[in-house]
This record gives structure tokens, C-alpha cells and sequence, in this order.
């Protein structure tokens, strides 16, 4: 990585800056220099800033062969754009087609159009989707989905009073708060910084520039009503098991998937395979873009098929013919002839004849 490259151009925003983030894409100029050399506080940012940067100096395992498989296997719709990135940019690069986002935020389930719980705590945390670990976009999802079964209205407070937002060398985190437990979380997500596209919109309500500022995680202001609230989710958070059990399935009828209104009927979700914890799908050979929607991955086959009944046939003499199993020996070739010893030795194999009955 190198600081004179224009791709890694970054904004340092200082505490004292306003939380608000102003613009909606990666177009807008990142240098917000200002005269004079830089505060105590703003060098920091700058250090930190430039070591998070470096965690995330990688090429992408994505490439535009498998874009078509994760817009069918995330229902993304065929309104949003999906890139790969171009030689020398990274996840945190400007001059970039659209949001940059991991493939395990996807696993994890996140889906588009994005929540609009979630575009306003990206706003207010003022940090970039690519900077935010895969487990932190878990407990987004569950929390949504959780409050919807539960009939309760969703609101960054009442998030924020659940979970708290951390900084680390490599990026940012979510954890919860005291009392509250969340289970089923994969401990290691490993290589999913190096698991990242781009997809464009209609517009977002946040913006793309990176940051390393320090966070800040008093506790909202609740009402009584909110505290109440608080209290019932801690209950059910801690008894959830959304997180490891999670489907396609559930984020439809938790109101976050599209899949449903993308002419997907729920008996074909409920043959679409679960979300795996933590593991991506492989990502296999180059487009620039996906521009349409591919069919659907057909659902597997919940159980295997039985094997009919042998059956008798007719000759050409007209008698029947029965098929018969026979016994037999696989022969066992030396070390060095047509290769390595097979492991099937000695064991027994059958194979059919067919005998004309007299």
C-alpha cells in the first residue's frame, strides 16, 4: 500500500466533525485538508487509520464468473450493479463503482435494499460497510428480525442499548453490552477480508469514506417505555437461535430478504440452502457485471429416491430373463502396476447377469 496512490485516498475525520455524513457514493473528493499542520488528535487518526488500511491490503477472491451465483444465492435484485474490483483497488478505495461489501456480510444476511436501521447506523457511526466484521452484521440481522417476531418497532437506541460498537487494529465490531447474550456466532471468520465486491444503487444514506475515530459507547437515553423494551429483548436475544439456524426462509418472513418479491414462492426457500456461519461460497472465473438476474438455484432433493425392484423381462425367445447377483472378486494389482494399490482390497463386489429362465 502506498500513500500516493489515488485510490486509497481517505477523509480523516476528526471527533469534533459533525456525525452526519453528507455524501452518498464514492464520487465526492476525500481530501479534506485543512491549513496547518494536523492536531494531536487528528495525527493519531491518521496512524490508525493508515494501520487499519494495511489489515485490508488485499486482492479480491471474487472474481466475475461467480457474480451471477451470489446475486441468485443473496437474492440480490436486478436493480443493484455487482463488480469486481480492478487491478490495484481495495475494499477501501474511492474511485470504485459502489459500496464495497464482503461476501460473508451476505452470508451472514445482510440483503438489499438495505434496512434502513442499518444505513442509519452506518451514518452515525460514520464508517465505511467494507470496515465492519461479518459477526457484527449478525447481530443487525438477528436484532431486526427478533424485533419484528416480537412486535417491536426497531430504533438505533434501543440497538445501541443491546450491543456496543468497537475499534480494532483491523476494523470495527459489534459486541453485547452487560447481560446480554447473543449465541451461535462462528468465532473465526477468517479470509473474508479478501472476499469483497462492489454493488451500486439507487443511492445511499451513507458514505463510503473510511475512518479510524475513536467510538463512543455511553448508554442512550431510554425512555420507560424503551427500558421496558431493553428488558424484553435481553430475554429474547439471549434465547435466540436465529444466528446458527438461520435461512433464506427466516429473512423473508423476518421482512429483510427480497426473495419473495422476486417471484420466489416459500416452498422453494425452504429447499434453498441454510446460511452458513462464517464459510462463503467459492468464487470462481471473470464480467465486469451481472447486469440480469439468473434463474434460481433449484432446491436439493430432501431425500434420496428408493431404487426400484428388480423386475423381469422378456427374451428374445420370449422367455423371461432374471437379472441374478453374482459374487466376485476384484483383482488386486501390485504396487506399481496401473498405479497405487486400490483401497477397496479384498472386500467383495456384485455385479448383475441376466439369465433366461428355462
Amino acid at each position: 500500500m502506498t500513500s500516493s496512490d489515488s485510490s486509497t485516498s481517505v477523509r480523516v475525520a476528526s471527533p469534533s466533525e459533525s456525525g452526519e455524513s453528507s455524501h452518498s457514493g464514492p464520487g465526492v473528493s476525500s481530501s479534506g485538508a485543512s491549513s496547518g499542520p494536523p492536531s494531536p488528535v487528528d495525527a493519531r487518526i491518521q496512524r490508525d487509520l493508515e494501520v487499519m488500511m494495511s489489515h485490508h491490503d488485499l486482492d479480491s477472491a471474487v472474481t466475475e464468473g461467480s457474480l451471477a451465483a451470489i446475486r441468485a444465492r443473496y437474492s440480490i435484485p436486478a436493480e443493484y450493479g455487482l463488480y469486481i474490483p480492478e487491478p490495484g483497488q481495495r475494499s477501501y478505495s474511492l474511485d470504485v463503482p459502489g459500496m464495497c461489501i464482503s461476501v460473508d456480510a451476505l452470508e451472514a444476511g445482510l440483503r438489499f435494499p438495505l434496512h434502513p436501521l442499518i444505513e442509519e447506523c452506518l451514518k452515525r457511526w460514520r464508517i465505511s460497510p467494507s470496515q465492519v466484521a461479518p459477526n457484527s452484521w449478525r447481530y443487525l440481522v438477528v436484532f431486526l428480525g427478533e424485533c419484528r417476531g416480537a412486535g417491536i418497532i426497531p430504533t438505533r437506541d434501543l440497538f445501541m442499548a443491546c450491543f456496543r460498537l468497537c475499534k480494532s487494529r483491523g476494523g470495527y465490531y459489534l459486541t453485547a453490552r452487560v447481560g446480554f447474550r447473543v449465541s451461535g456466532a462462528p468465532s473465526s471468520n477468517k479470509g473474508w477480508k479478501s472476499r469483497y465486491l462492489y454493488v451500486s444503487g439507487l443511492g445511499w444514506g451513507f458514505g463510503f469514506s473510511w475512518s479510524a475515530h475513536p467510538i463512543g459507547n455511553a448508554l442512550p437515553y431510554l425512555s420507560e417505555e424503551e427500558a421496558v423494551l431493553v428488558g424484553r429483548l435481553k430475554g429474547i436475544l439471549s434465547s435466540s437461535c436465529a444466528i446458527k439456524e438461520m435461512t433464506e426462509l427466516w429473512l423473508v418472513e423476518a421482512g429483510l430478504s427480497p426473495a419473495s418479491k422476486d417471484r420466489m414462492d416459500l416452498g422453494d426457500l425452504r429447499g434453498m440452502p441454510r446460511v452458513a456461519g462464517g464459510r462463503a461460497p467459492p468464487s470462481r472465473p471473470s464480467a465486469r457485471e451481472a447486469s440480469t438476474s439468473p434463474a434460481r438455484e433449484a432446491p436439493r432433493a430432501s431425500a434420496k429416491r428408493p431404487a426400484p425392484p428388480p423386475t423381469e423381462h422378456a427374451g428374445a425367445t420370449g422367455k423371461p430373463v432374471k437379472r441374478v447377483k453374482v459374487l466376485s472378486r476384484k483383482h488386486k494389482s501390485p504396487v506399481g502396476e496401473g498405479g497405487s494399490r486400490p483401497r477397496s482390497k479384498g472386500r467383495r463386489f456384485t455385479k448383475e447377469t441376466r439369465v433366461t429362465m428355462p
